[in-house]
């Protein structure tokens, strides 16, 4: 999924004249010495040997601004950016550590930004982690921060469904040696305490303590009477000193962003963007006020944009009927911004709505089709090159390879809807784009950053293996592996469990897609190997917790093993997946076809066709349930089905599909002892038999019928002959079949 990326974030837009500005090449940076002390000793232990990096927030994305390693006395010096020393939401993080980890300051959060700073460290487990209520505390206020950052992270199936705080302390509790319990009610009591003691709590506090209670309802309350005693603040003050202005309504944006977020908890994604859209109206009030306030300008701009994210989050996860005008609206607002950065000093502005509008435009494009579709993709496409004119990778690495990683996505999705060299170069040029990102995004520096892009470019080489053929599409394929293999040396189960569950199955399709492209020994290795990465995938994508992802891992499970031969186990498959999706066609096909032809377990076959042709009714189902009426001796039902399937209605080669449809209907005929009909339709095929082509349908769960029904004990061979020579397109010997079936016919 596409990351949404801010304005560079609300201090580094504002820069050090109270603009948009561009960063000064020569700005100096800063030094902070950190110190990385083990204090479970006393005294405390220097901690060598570790990675210490300084982070800040940017569009809810961590971003490292500096790092190193402590030497023998747990000391490094870091160099600090000047965007980072101008952020509001510094952190010290710590890997290398085993299990160590960040004790004080709480979460390892800077206030500010201290020339000198000591990092206690304590053991996995430690109880004094859960025993401190400013761990909590700021445990708590980085989770409710970051929900954009934590649905960025999700798939677009995952991210429609209902947010859950509990997830944030499932990870919490992993990571720092908890359980879920013990860390569920650490905060419970944390949240109970601020409650009975309110008078001695900040506000911020009241918000966390029901925020961590799961009390949506009277967190919008509180941050609703917050913003509006910010707001009233900004009609009462009076005073010139507008950098009280700013920082109040940095607060009440701050506060509407949150209380948006809770919107969004409960799914009231309309009421998340009014919330904004009121922030946004004030906001423009004080930039009309003071026009020539470049602070306010910036604020002001910076609340459109949220405005616009959160209305295009609205358009993704509402009902159809409102998310064109949603969408629509949302490039609009893009497409404002544009031209309100359009002067030099606010390119890195320019750049960021770039490519907040080319996310816009791909969210639209998903749903249309055709040239709409072709036409939105390439609009984003060109988007997302407008903004890496300005986000190069000497100049801000980071942003580049996220938006890189954005033109990947979008290339691959303008090569779905391509076809032949077009779709060819489209999906080379999204392989391009995610080899440059991992120019950036290392497996040292950024290990689950570059893991995800290694399952991105596993899955372009294979949209590109897909669409070759030869050695060029084996190779290819072979590349796929090798980049979701590389993915699941991060993507661990015991670390990443959906990650690896989603690499593992796209592991399977590519392992799948080698086999059918293999013989022999190679190709039996490699659907075992396929059927492995799936039933691996299902460890963790169960019925109970994820039913989707579960029921789309059996589908492509069963198409594995039916590949295997492992026909039952395939079946068994299909039926787990249609236990979720009822209605999947293709799915009520493929387990239909494998009953008939491979088991032949008529009287299912017979079932599930005649839930597919209730769905689609077409001429290939009506002809498929006729093909079942005959195995299920239902001779009467196959005749009407067969006659009332007109010519017209086959697509080519149309005669093959005419006489696949009058040969069932003949062998039906002569089963409900309509012998001078049968004789009839005899006639009219043997005209027909030499235009006979090779068709796509297979007639061994006919023959097998055939082989044993008694209605066909006279001529059972001549029965038998006439189905094969369909299913091989041999004209001649289906001739032959029919004119010994005629002298059985005269009997």
């Amino acid at each position: 999924m596409k990351l949404k990326v801010w304005c560079l974030g609300f201090l580094i837009c504002l820069g050090t004249a109270g603009a948009w500005a561009t960063p000064p090449r020569s700005a100096p940076q800063q030094k902070m010495t950190v110190v990385v002390v083990n204090a479970h000793f006393q005294p405390a232990h220097p901690v060598e040997s570790i990675r210490v990096s300084l982070t800040y927030l940017d569009n809810a994305k961590l971003i490292t601004t500096s790092q190193d390693v402590t030497n023998r006395s747990g000391q490094v010096l870091l160099q600090v950016s000047p965007d980072a020393a101008q952020s509001g939401d510094l952190r010290i993080e710590i890997t290398g550590a085993r299990d160590l980890l960040v004790y004080q300051p709480a979460d390892g959060q800077l206030a500010g930004l201290p020339a000198k700073v000591t990092i206690s460290l304590l053991p996995k487990g430690s109880p004094l982690l859960l025993q401190e209520p400013a761990q909590i505390e700021t445990m708590l206020y980085r989770y409710s921060q970051q929900v954009k950052k934590l649905e960025a992270s999700l798939s677009k199936a995952q991210q429609r469904q209902k947010p859950d705080f509990s997830q944030s302390l499932h990870e919490w509790a992993n990571t720092h040696g908890f359980s879920y319990e013990e860390v569920d009610q650490a905060v419970r009591q944390w949240a109970d305490g601020i409650q009975r003691h309110k008078d001695q709590a900040t506000l911020r506090q009241q918000i966390l303590a029901e925020f961590a209670k799961r009390n949506y309802d009277a967190v919008i309350q509180l941050t609703g009477e917050a913003i509006k005693a910010g707001e009233q603040e900004l009609d009462e003050e009076q005073a010139a000193y507008l950098e009280k202005r700013r920082k109040t309504l940095l607060d009440v944006l701050s506060l509407a962003d949150m209380q948006a977020n809770s919107y969004q908890f409960k799914l009231q994604y309309h009421r998340a963007t009014q919330a904004l859209e009121s922030a946004r109206d004030r906001a423009e009030a004080e930039h009309r006020r003071y026009p020539e306030d470049k602070a306010l300008r910036s604020i002001w701009l910076e609340a459109r944009w949220r405005t616009a994210y959160t209305r295009e989050r609205e358009g993704e996860v509402g009902p159809s009927s409102d998310s064109f005008s949603l969408l629509a609206r949302s490039v609009e607002d893009y497409r404002n911004l544009l031209r309100e950065c359009a002067s030099p000093e606010e390119r890195y502005c320019w750049a960021t709505m770039q490519d907040n509008l080319a996310t816009a435009l791909e969210d639209q494009a998903e749903r249309n089709s055709g040239e709409r579709a072709t036409e939105l993709l390439a609009q984003a496409v060109q988007a997302y090159r407008a903004a890496l004119k300005v986000r190069t990778r000497a100049e801000l690495p980071q942003a580049w390879a996220t938006t890189q990683d954005n033109l990947g996505t979008a290339l691959e999705d303008q090569g779905e809807w391509s076809s032949g060299e077009q779709a060819a170069e489209l999906f080379a040029q999204a392989v391009q784009a995610y080899r440059a990102v991992l120019e950036v995004r290392t497996k040292a520096d950024l290990p689950q950053d570059w893991a995800k892009t290694q399952d991105n470019l596993g899955t372009a080489l294979e949209d590109q293996g897909e669409r070759s053929s030869g050695e060029r599409a084996t190779e290819l394929l072979a590349q796929a592996v090798q980049a979701y293999r590389a993915a699941l040396e991060v993507r661990t189960k015991a670390d990443l469990p959906q990650d690896w569950a989603t690499t593992q199955d796209n592991l399977g399709t590519a392992l799948s897609d080698q086999g059918e492209r293999s013989s022999g020994k190679r190709a039996t290795e490699l659907f075992a190997q396929a059927v492995q990465a799936y039933r691996a995938a299902l460890e963790v994508r169960t019925k109970a917790d994820l039913p989707q992802d579960w029921a789309w891992t059996q589908k492509s499970l069963g198409y594995a093993l039916y590949l295997q031969n492992d026909y039952s186990a395939a079946v068994n498959a299909f039926e787990a997946s249609l236990e979720i999706f009822p209605n999947d066609i293709q799915l009520l096909q493929s387990a239909a076809f494998v009953y008939y032809t491979k088991l032949f377990r008529y009287d299912r076959a017979y079932e599930l066709t005649e839930r597919w042709i209730k769905l689609d009714p077409s001429p290939v189902a009506r002809l498929s349930m006729a093909v079942e009426d005959l195995t299920a001796t239902r001779f009467e039902e196959c005749v009407q089905q067969a006659s009332r399937i007109e010519d017209a209605a086959f697509q080519a080669p149309v005669l093959t599909s005419v006489l696949i449809r009058d040969a069932t209907k003949l062998a039906c005929q002569w089963g409900a002892g309509q012998k001078s009909a049968a004789r009839q339709t005899e006639n009219t095929l043997v005209s027909k038999a030499p235009g006979l082509q090779k068709g796509a349908w297979e007639f061994a769960g006919t023959c097998h019928f055939l082989a044993s029904a008694p209605a066909f004990e006279t001529g059972r061979a001549s029965w038998i002959a006439l189905f094969e020579s369909l299913e091989s397109g041999d004209g001649a010997a289906m001739a032959g079949a029919l004119h010994q079936l005629e002298e059985v016919m005269k009997r």
